[in-house]
This record gives structure tokens, C-alpha cells and sequence, in this order.
């Protein structure tokens, strides 16, 4: 019985010392994320429209602040593994709205296509809670095709309201 306590005590001390594959996961992920936020807070050079897709913002009151919808539709190309950022410096909550950076599914719009089952969809919005109306900035970076490629591009941009 003393053995088996001892081979459990072990196998128990081993395992919590160890970084498991999904922590590494999320550990890059998170850096990922922090590396595209630090990025867009940097940047100085935001395009104000696109012509690679829909972008729009839209205000609601709350009791705090507001509480924003960022919705980016009718893509002009194919856009597969999407993932985006929106940020503003009056945010109420710890981190800023993403899509496609935790998220176990991957997000994509191809015109003239929706398919669920395959992650397409019409559009995406990201939401968030803000202390005042201001316009947004954010990181948009999406994959030309189904795999991860070389043909990948990230735009940033700086979206007004549009109520």
C-alpha cells in the first residue's frame, strides 16, 4: 500500500510540474493576441474603409457607458481563418473583443457563401463595453485560402460610428 501511495505521490509531483500541449497552445495564442493588440495601439497609419469587406460600428447606451457591435460583412474575397481585434482605450472590461484567437473553431467568409458547417459565414461582429462613443481601431488578418499559406494579409483600420 506505502508503494502505491509513493508511485501516486510521484506520478502526481511529475504531472503538475509539467507544461502540458495545451497550455503551449494557449501560451502562444495569448502572446499572439498581445503581440496584434501592442501593434494596433502602436500603429499610427489606420486605412478608414476597405475595399476588401464591410465594416461598421453601432453604439448603445448602457448604465456604464456603451456598449459597441462591430460588424465586418460582404467580403470581396475569400477570407478563411479570420481572426480580428477591436480596440479602444475607454474600454470597461480586461480585455479587448477578438474572434478567431480563442475561439476552437475558425471563422471565414467567402462571398456569396454561407456554410456553417465549414466555419463560413456572412459576417462576424465583435462587441464590447465602452466609457464613451469614440471611433474604434481594428486588426483584421485573414488567410486567402483554406490552409494556412503564405497569401495572408492583416489590415488596420479606424471605424466611426455609424448612429
Amino acid at each position: 500500500m506505502k508503494k502505491l501511495l509513493v508511485v501516486l505521490l510521484c506520478l502526481f509531483m511529475t504531472a503538475c510540474g509539467t507544461k502540458t500541449k495545451d497550455s503551449d497552445i494557449s501560451d502562444s495564442i495569448l502572446k499572439k493576441y498581445k503581440e496584434d493588440l501592442s501593434f494596433i495601439k502602436k500603429n499610427k497609419k489606420f486605412d478608414n474603409n476597405s475595399d476588401k469587406m464591410n465594416i461598421k460600428l453601432y453604439y448603445t447606451e448602457i448604465d456604464e457607458g456603451y456598449r459597441y457591435e462591430l460588424v465586418i460583412d460582404e467580403p470581396k474575397e475569400n477570407m478563411y481563418n479570420i481572426k480580428a481585434i477591436s480596440y479602444s482605450s475607454s474600454c470597461l472590461d480586461d480585455y479587448q473583443p477578438t474572434i478567431g484567437y480563442f475561439d476552437k473553431e475558425t471563422y471565414s467568409m467567402v462571398p456569396g457563401v454561407v456554410d456553417k458547417k465549414k466555419n463560413i459565414y456572412k459576417g462576424i461582429s465583435l462587441s464590447g463595453r465602452v466609457k464613451k462613443k469614440d471611433s474604434l481601431k481594428v486588426f483584421v488578418h485573414y488567410d486567402q485560402d483554406e490552409s494556412d499559406s503564405d497569401e495572408s494579409y492583416s489590415y488596420c483600420f479606424e471605424v466611426k460610428n455609424e448612429n
